[in-house]
């Protein structure tokens, strides 16, 4: 067994490596085997990324396809309270949900003007969620006409199809923004 190694003069030299840290110790290290840090690269303040700027396409696009969502889901509202509720409040809902989706776009652009999403990777995700809620409700309605042996009443056809709308144009509004 070897024998242990003998105290440093260094607090922040330890046993295992042969480098001091200058400066901590208060004195100038002497030898070949000091630390020096390089001054090779600095950084300046202009090295930084700045982040890149959304296209006013992108924005375009953006407002689109949220406007595209806020009116599925308008609609989706009024199909699902059409049977229940009558015309004229499926219609005031209809209005609600645009005028409340307005409200939203507004100051979701004031507060956040940029999205995470390049253009290209909203419409491919929007395509996704189309093909995904379209083939969710042709199975629920298959499965559901199945069921009810071909007589499906309109009621539950409309809130049927009104949750899809709904679903649609939520997730769409949500990818729009982000």
């Amino acid at each position: 067994m070897p024998p242990p190694p003998p105290p440093a003069s260094d607090p922040y030299q330890t046993a295992s490596s042969a480098y001091t840290v200058p400066y901590l110790s208060g004195n100038m290290p002497q030898d070949e085997k000091a630390y020096y840090p390089s001054n090779e690269r600095a950084f300046y303040h202009s090295d930084r990324k700045t982040p890149a700027t959304q296209g006013i396409g992108s924005k375009v696009l953006g407002i689109m396809l949220y406007l595209l969502g806020a009116f599925s889901a308008a609609l989706g509202s009024f199909g699902a309270l059409d049977s229940f509720v009558g015309d004229s409040w499926a219609a005031v809902s209809l209005l609600a949900v645009l005028l409340l989706c307005s409200f939203v776009l507004a100051i979701v652009l004031i507060r956040h003007p940029s999205t995470h999403f390049r253009w290209g990777q909203r419409l491919l995700w929007w395509f996704g969620v189309s093909g995904l809620i379209t083939l969710i409700t042709l199975l629920s309605y298959g499965i559901l006409d199945e069921r009810m042996n071909g007589t499906i009443p309109d009621a539950t056809e409309n809130v049927l199809f009104g949750s899809a709308f709904i679903c649609y144009g939520l997730l769409t509004m949500f990818l729009a923004l982000w």
